[in-house]
């Protein structure tokens, strides 16, 4: 009697390779799902990762461009001799700009806003570096209020910069 039950088990038993196939199909089905999800998420968290590297770039390289600026205009009005002074603040001027061109996109109201101040002072630098022979009063005048950006409207080239950022990083405009 006993053993006709293990011999009706064993008859009626799912072949070797369904049982075996049906263990390794969910596997791979699994293993499917696991690799197409961390593939999922290795996209996600990279796009992410670039765009908080972005953000934070543009706003250090921001801030240091407005303190920069400012310190040169700042040392502009106590010029002497020394023009090394002078070459350093313009070079590192650039330097901040051309790190935050990295960061940003090929058109950006946040580039064209630093654009804008750099070449103020790039104005005022090369007159500073020039030196040309004026005949007149007049033209020295000029030379001056060029040399010593008192025509520029510095705080309305800052405000820009810091404004188009604010908007740039999705900031609520503070000022």
């Amino acid at each position: 009697m006993m053993r006709a039950q293990v011999e009706q088990f064993v008859y009626n038993a799912p072949d070797p390779w369904w049982t075996v196939g049906t263990g390794l199909g969910g596997a791979a089905v699994a293993a499917i799902i696991a690799v197409a999800g961390w593939i999922y998420l290795h996209r996600q968290s990279k796009s992410r990762d670039l765009l908080n590297w972005q953000r934070t770039t543009v706003a250090e390289s921001v801030i240091e461009m407005l303190l920069l600026s400012q310190t040169r205009f700042d040392t502009i009005k106590d010029f002497d001799d020394d023009r090394k002074e002078w070459i350093n603040q313009i070079r590192k001027l650039e330097t901040q700009y051309h790190i935050l061109n990295l960061s940003l996109p090929r058109e950006s109201a946040v580039r064209n806003a630093a654009n804008d101040l750099l070449d103020e002072h790039k104005v005022s630098f090369h007159t500073f570096t020039t030196d040309p022979k004026l005949p007149n009063a007049r033209n020295r005048q000029q030379l001056n209020n060029t040399s010593y950006m008192r025509l520029v409207d510095l705080d309305k080239l800052h405000r820009g910069l810091r404004n188009e950022t604010y908007k740039f990083l999705d900031i609520d405009n503070i000022s």
